[in-house]
Formats: structure tokens, sequence, C-alpha cells
């Protein structure tokens, strides 16, 4: 891309959501990652492990694509904030035993201040980005890389267990970042919005690097000014024409529950051709809220993109049919929780429940629901687990299995 068109926008990042802070166009990033990788390549070797702890800013962007250019494993981690963030980072410390770690000055001060908390972080060499020159790639090696050799760990929420680090190949993310570009459609025309955070899945895959692999422009702010002002998202949308940004079910309902009706009359989201919706159980209700107060400002129901994932799958794994409004059925809600599926017609009874469907296997990705018992593809209208084979299924668990 930076051979090909290097002015071309990538990325313009908004402070408060509303004025460019800063922007890098594809050969911008390029010169950017080489500077970054030549320092990377003085302290760590191809295949080692680099902890990077950076703002959610363009920074951030910086310092994983630098590893790649070095061929050092990238481990994105949230800024330190908080207790959660803190005793995520010890737990990836012990984990993957970094060579160093990727920050800038800012973010350093914290860790200084976090010296006791963090003893681990002493051992450990630190390159801060902002302090290295525009330009200086003279002694870069590009390094040699395999389509299997791991691409970055992609650590899990930990919602239901211990996080852990999921090893994610460079074919791994093409294959991800290929169906993500069928099924949204991507043209030259295309323009992503994303306040996800970076250091998760989806805002790495979805908000990152999927502008890179298609060619197009991404606008984005940093979460807390979604926190701060929900609104601020349907605007980004509307003032730079964003036609594919996504969310959680959650950010759709805060949007509902804070704008004004006042407010409505200044959006435009007519151009919003793929609002996905994913990462959490999706409510059919939110859904139907949204349309309706959203269609006079020009929103449209089919571009409802609903979807499932996992970081164990790189990041999709199916999702609806885009332009299509997303299917639902009513299910009584007493029997599903005895582990039956009984259909009803009559979706306004207290006892029933919608729900929406996560889609279809996207490419060529084989997706069964099976009985775990005996390992059997169950049947119409039963309960199962979910089982994923195709190309997007990562590597494993860092540590685990090899």
């Amino acid at each position: 891309r930076a051979q090909t068109h290097p002015q071309r926008p990538l990325y313009t990042f908004l402070k408060r959501a509303r004025d460019v802070e800063r922007e890098l166009t594809f050969g911008d990033l390029d010169q950017r990652a080489r500077t970054i990788a030549a320092s990377i390549q003085a302290i760590a070797q191809p295949g080692d492990c680099a902890v990077v702890i950076c703002p959610n800013d363009l920074s951030f962007i910086e310092a994983f694509m630098g590893c790649q250019y070095a061929g050092v494993i990238p481990v994105p981690s949230p800024s330190l904030q908080g207790y959660h963030a803190i005793e995520r980072l010890r737990r990836v410390l012990g984990a993957v035993s970094p060579a160093c770690v990727i920050t800038t000055s800012m973010i350093e001060d914290r860790l200084k201040a976090q010296a006791n908390a963090i003893p681990e972080l002493d051992a450990l060499t630190h390159l801060c980005i902002d302090t290295l020159p525009t330009h200086g790639c003279a002694q870069w090696s590009p390094p040699v890389i395999a389509p299997d050799d791991v691409a970055f760990l992609q650590f899990t929420s930990g919602s239901l267990s211990a996080p852990k680090g999921v090893k994610v190949s460079h074919s791994n993310i093409l294959h991800n970042l290929e169906m993500l570009q069928e099924a949204f459609g991507h043209t030259g025309e295309s323009r992503i919005a994303s306040w996800l955070p970076f250091f998760h899945d989806w805002g790495l895959i979805g908000g990152l690097l999927q502008p890179i692999y298609s060619g197009i422009q991404s606008i984005l702010f940093d979460p807390f000014e979604f926190v701060r002002k929900p609104r601020n998202w349907l605007d980004v949308i509307s003032r730079y024409g964003a036609t594919v940004s996504g969310a959680p079910n959650f950010a759709y309902d805060q949007c509902l529950q804070t704008l004004q009706p006042g407010e409505l009359d200044e959006l435009d989201l007519s151009r919003w051709e793929v609002a996905i919706v994913g990462a959490e159980p999706i409510r059919a209700e939110t859904l139907d809220r949204f349309e309706s107060l959203f269609v006079t400002c020009g929103f449209k129901r089919s571009a409802f993109f609903a979807s499932y994932g996992l970081a164990e799958s790189t990041l999709v794994v199916t999702g609806g049919h885009r332009g299509k409004e997303p299917v639902t059925i009513a299910l009584d809600r007493g029997a599903l929780e005895g582990g039956q599926v009984k259909p009803v017609t009559e979706t306004s009874a207290p006892d029933c429940m919608r729900l929406v469907s996560g889609g279809h296997a996207l490419h060529d990705q084989d997706v069964r629901i099976v009985n775990p018992e005996h390992g059997a593809t169950c049947d119409d209208l039963q309960i199962g687990e979910i089982w994923i084979t195709g190309r997007s299924v990562a590597q494993g668990y860092w540590g685990l299995n090899g």
C-alpha cells in the first residue's frame, strides 16, 4: 500500500471525538514502522514477545506495526488505568516472558509509578517510541516471516477463565481480514469509524488492520469519549460519512438512553451501510428501538450486521447477509431455560424470548452445533456447543500447547 499510494489517508485520530489530532497516510505508517523496527531489532530477536502499552491513539498502531516489521510478536495490553488493567498486565508478563516493553513517554511515567506493584517491569528494556526520530530506518533489516509464524498474541477477556494468550498467525489474520472485506463489501469509497479499544481483538483487527488490508480510511477516537458522551459515536459517523462501524449491544443501548429528541435533526446516518453488532448477546428489542428512533436520520434496519466471533478464531466467525435485515426467532423462555427449543407465535406474550441470529459461517469456515457428549452434529432446534474449523482458527494458547 505504501508503495502504490503512499499519500492516501489511512488513519484520522480525533481529539475529544471532534478535532483532528493527528493523521497517518500509508506512507507515513510504513516509515514509522521501519524506524521503530530498527530500534526494536537492537533489543529483541525475531520470535521474541514485546508487550505494547500505548495510549489508545495512533502511537499504538505505530508500535504494533513496528513489531511486525521487526519480526517480533506484539502483545497488546491496555494502558495502566485502574486495578483490573494492572492485574491483567501482571498476568500477561507472567505468561509470555517478553523481551521488552514498547510504550510512550507518558505511559512510561505511569509504569514507573507502578514499579512496586509490577516489579517484573524493572527487568525489561523499555522503548519509548515518541523519543525516536521521525525518520531513522536506515538500520532496519526486513525479517524473514512465514505464513504460520505468530503475528501477535491476543489475550482473551478473562470473563470465563484466566486470560490466555491466543497465538494468531499471519495466515490467520490475513484469512480473517479477507472474510471481513468480503462480508462488508468494502470499496474505494468505504470508510470505517471506530472507538473500540485497540488492545481488544475487535478494535485492533476491525479498526486498525482492516483498513490496511482493504486500502481504506479509518476514523478513530478514544473509547472514553464514547463513555463520556455516546452521541460522539453517531456524530463521527455522520460528519465523516462512515459506511462501516459497530459496537457491542450495550453501545446501541447507551445511544438510545442518552440522546435527546432535538439532537436527531443534526445527524445523517444514511451512509452507514454496515452497523456491526456483536461481542455480547444481541437483544432484538435494542435493534427495534434503535431503528425506530434513528430512521428519521436515514438509518436503515438492513444496515444491522449481527455477528459472532472469538479471539480463538482471530475475530469473526459468522455474520448476517449485508443489506438484509437481521433474522430473529421467538422462543418459549421457560422451555429454553430447561434446555428445550420451543418456537412461539405470540411475540407479545410474557414468556416469549426473541433471539437474534448470529448469521451464517463466513467464507470457508465450517461451523457446527455439536452434542458435546458424543460429538454428533445436532439436529434443527437442538442446543449444543459451537465447534469451528477453518483457516482463521488460531494456533492455540501461548505456553500451553507448544
